[in-house]
């Protein structure tokens, strides 16, 4: 597709409609680039009479109209750009508001400075002089103590330097009693990335960087110590040192996507894995079903690894990590899409791990039928009455209607037709109610695959995971 021309502006709303069909992030784009010149027109109107810098009012700016892309919904009436223009107006508000003091004061001082802020710019201009303390009080119904105190507040929004504030240059004023940035806050990060960087390198590699950074043996040293040539030492080495520093260049590189995004990260099972905004947050006793999975693993048939609804992607990743088999990981949500390619790339399993923004029932999934060695699944599985009762939580990924099914179906559908003849099936659901549920439905529609309920594992009241298997023979069922 050649998206080198902008769009008109009439394609706005179409455009934006395909990209929530196919998670395209280049339609959004041209959506965005199309309405630049607003963005610069507000932020030229916001930025007279603002000490707030430029470039800071601009990246608000640029943030809130990508936030209006992904937040837009044509069938509310307004037009893109209404709507665009109303949000970056908003978001520009609220930055002055909140984030231009040097010095936050209480909320009342901020609003009697701006009240009187206006009341001075309104006599000045009708008076031709500026006006007195006792005028600004009587034009913005205030007294004379809540002016001077408006006045005050003002300083609060530009910090004087704290160097030499000693006039006689004695050194001895408030910048010689600040402390310093503790450089071991960078290093800690440094090494976690270090750390998420060397579990991608193969068992062989780590233990020639070991050998030669950690113990600080010789080249000749670690060939003797493994059985094979220094050549091959330097080569692995050199192999080693390339992978670590490309993935490190990486993280340096995705910082303003992580503060774009709200970036956290944590690691599990020995992989970083980073999630943000509208994400699901990774839970460590979700791992359970990536045990489970590595269980099964030798007696599983040959094909690949599927997880469907994979959020981050984190338990499918520590899967093909400790399995060494291939897969595809499937979401229907863009973000989630994009944390489990980057979280595959920091891993690196990108060349292991496809990433598939697509409906879980979307034909590109119907043309697997009968491929896959492992399917694994977590779908929002909580009812929706206790859904409101988890807000940190995005709704999308938990919420699975009044029953807590609504996700739960059509994810069996799949897994039932994608399954290999002699693969299993490790699903995430909510407790053995749920399960017994599951268990009662396979005699229905899905009896035809040859699926059934193996085994349940309870893992406190809440959390089950259920193993499936397809039986063995032909993949044509159905």
């Amino acid at each position: 597709m050649d998206h080198s021309r902008p769009a008109p502006r009439s394609d706005a709303e179409q455009l934006l409609t395909e990209y929530r069909r196919t998670g395209d992030r280049s339609l959004r784009n041209r959506v965005i680039e199309e309405h630049m010149g607003m963005v610069s027109f507000q932020v030229r109107r916001f930025t007279r009479g603002s000490s707030a810098p430029a470039e800071d009012l601009r990246q608000t700016a640029l943030m809130a109209v990508v936030n209006a892309a992904e937040r837009f919904d044509p069938t509310n009436g307004a037009s893109f750009k209404t709507f665009a223009s109303r949000t970056v107006e908003g978001e520009l508000k609220r930055y002055l508001r909140d984030r231009s003091w040097a010095v936050r004061p209480p909320r009342a001082r901020q609003e009697a400075h701006l009240a009187a802020s206006r009341a001075t710019e309104e006599l000045t201009q009708q008076l031709g002089r500026a006006p007195t303390v006792d005028e600004i009080a009587q034009r913005a119904g205030m007294d004379r103590e809540q002016v001077l105190e408006a006045m005050e507040t003002a300083l609060a929004r530009v910090a004087e330097p704290v160097e030499n504030d000693d006039h006689h240059g004695s050194g001895g004023g408030h910048a010689s009693t600040l402390g310093r940035v503790d450089a071991s806050f960078e290093a800690a990060e440094s090494h976690m990335d270090l750390r998420a960087a060397l579990t991608g390198l193969d068992p062989r590699q780590r233990q020639v960087v070991q050998l030669r950074f950690i113990e600080e043996r010789s080249q000749p040293e670690i060939a003797a110590e493994m059985g094979i040539s220094q050549s091959y030492v330097s080569r692995l080495l050199r192999n080693a040192m390339s992978q670590l520093r490309g993935v490190m260049d990486a993280a340096q590189d995705d910082e303003p996507f992580a503060a774009a995004h709200d970036v956290r990260s944590t690691v599990l099972a020995g992989l970083r894995i980073e999630w943000g905004r509208d994400v699901l947050e990774p839970r460590p006793w979700t791992l359970a079903q990536a045990d489970w999975a590595v269980e099964l693993d030798p007696d599983l048939p040959e094909g690949p690894v599927v997880e469907l609804c994979t959020g981050s992607g984190y338990v499918g990743l520590t899967v093909l990590e400790r399995t060494g088999r291939c897969g595809i990981l499937v979401d229907s949500d863009g973000k989630a899409c994009e944390f489990a390619e980057r979280n595959a790339r920091t891993a690196g399993l990108d060349g292991r791990a496809e990433i598939l923004c697509e409906r879980i029932d979307g034909a590109p999934l119907k043309g697997w039928q009968g491929t896959a060695s492992l399917v694994l699944a977590d779908p929002a599985h909580v009812r929706s009455d206790e859904a409101v009762r988890h807000p940190s939580d995005a709704s999308h990924a938990i919420d699975g209607g009044p029953d807590g099914l609504a996700q739960v179906r059509p994810v069996l559908g799949t897994a039932a037709r994608i399954m290999a003849p002699g693969g299993s099936c490790l699903l995430q659901v909510r407790g053995a109610d749920q399960a017994s549920s599951i268990r009662r439905a396979l005699g229905g529609p899905w009896a035809a695959f040859g699926v059934e309920c193996v085994e349940v594992r309870e893992h406190g009241p809440e959390r089950a995971i259920i193993r499936l298997d397809r039986k063995g023979g032909s993949a044509d069922n159905g």
